[in-house]
């Protein structure tokens, strides 16, 4: 895929043009949590760690995708090995997403430098289970 966007990049300036090349790096993340109790209030954060080093993420690109819904990260952070923590408002995330059972969330965000972006896919269980014992 590079190999091919280099091509292309080549033969178009060597036409006279100019040659713009957007490409996504894809990226390891985990959500925490992993699991989504719709009769839970369980807290404030849905947080995102990704593989990517903090220093490189363009402030105010990173969202959370799922089902055509986007939730813009309400802050992003380092973490102690230098990489991305994205911390996205909880609620918010389960207005937006979809039904009960499994739930693919695509992290994307902009590089600081350049055209490119960045993806990264992790997977997430919503349940609607109230508590036992009369707690919830």
């Amino acid at each position: 895929m590079k190999r091919a966007a280099i091509i292309l990049c080549v033969l178009t300036l060597m036409l006279g043009g100019t040659a713009t090349v957007v490409y996504a790096n894809e990226i390891n993340i985990v959500i925490h949590p992993s699991i989504i109790n719709l009769s839970s209030h369980a807290g404030v954060w849905l947080t995102v760690y990704a593989d990517i080093p903090f220093s490189v993420v363009k402030e105010g690109t990173v969202i959370l995708e799922s089902n055509d819904t986007a939730v813009e990260a309400a802050f992003i952070k380092e973490s102690d090995r230098g990489d991305l923590v994205a911390k996205f408002d909880y609620a918010e995330v389960v207005e937006a997403i979809g039904p009960l059972g499994r739930l693919q969330l695509t992290l994307r965000g902009e590089y600081t430098e350049g055209d490119a972006f960045f993806e990264g896919v992790d997977t997430i269980y919503i349940i609607d289970k109230k508590g036992e014992g009369g707690g919830n």
